[in-house]
């Protein structure tokens, strides 16, 4: 079972393990640790959210870490996606107060804000989201390996930078970049690999399987055909 950490502790790992002494901004750290998330097959974790959105001249700002969408209504009443209308309405509008393009059952996306086909309102959003901490910071799962190739990936961007600047050699960027896969397959294999009742149940499939084709090898010597046509 994945235990969920703080992504702050992989945050603070990489100050004290790269003996950083000039802050930076969290938000560059948290993307690279998402990059390295990526690369290892890996996510934060989601959950079910709703909240109720003001609307205020056709849109509402979204809600900080949203993964996708489940359902979007008002005052009840489910809307529809649309690529284009409800946005087209809110360009017309601005554009020609006279040619108003009235659709209130639709919305579309354009980060940060969504739009609806209504200039003022409530609407109730149902969306998967990012489980964050009392700081607002995203959870990650809580393995050492995990951890590690996330600070071997931030130091290969550092390295990167400065290869691009003249100030580290190619080799260097290199070597750091293959010390980050070395940790990241470790990772992947960590959170890959099968639990105890996982790898019975693997081993238990695989016997009868062979079982099976040794009956049939046997011309079902040792079994009757009905017995052979069990489900694997």
């Amino acid at each position: 079972m994945i235990q969920w950490a703080s992504s702050k502790e992989v945050i603070a790992k990489i100050y004290s393990d790269l003996n950083i002494q000039t802050p930076l901004r969290d938000e560059d750290l948290l993307e690279w640790i998402f990059e390295a998330l990526e690369y290892i097959r890996t996510s934060v974790r989601l959950e079910d959210k709703r909240v109720v959105l003001q609307i205020e001249d056709f849109k509402a700002l979204l809600p900080c870490g949203v993964h996708d969408i489940n359902q979007v209504a008002i005052n009840g009443y489910g809307l529809t996606y649309s690529t284009e209308t409800a946005l087209q309405f809110y360009k017309e509008r601005k554009a020609d107060q006279s040619q108003m393009l009235y659709v209130p059952t639709t919305y579309t996306i354009k980060y940060p804000y969504i739009y609806f086909g209504r200039e003022v309102g409530e609407a109730e959003v149902f969306y998967r989201g990012v489980v964050l901490d009392e700081d607002g910071y995203p959870l990650i799962p809580d393995f050492n390996e995990l951890k590690e190739a996330c600070v071997w990936y931030v130091l290969y961007k550092f390295t990167l930078a400065k290869y691009a600047s003249g100030k580290a050699s190619f080799q260097e960027v290199k070597a750091n970049q293959g010390e980050f896969y070395r940790l990241a397959d470790k990772a992947i294999n960590r959170m890959f690999m099968p639990t105890p009742d996982k790898w019975d149940a693997i081993a238990k499939r695989w016997n009868r399987a062979i079982s099976i084709k040794n009956e049939i090898e046997s011309l079902f010597a040792t079994s009757s055909l009905r017995q052979t046509q069990r489900k694997i």
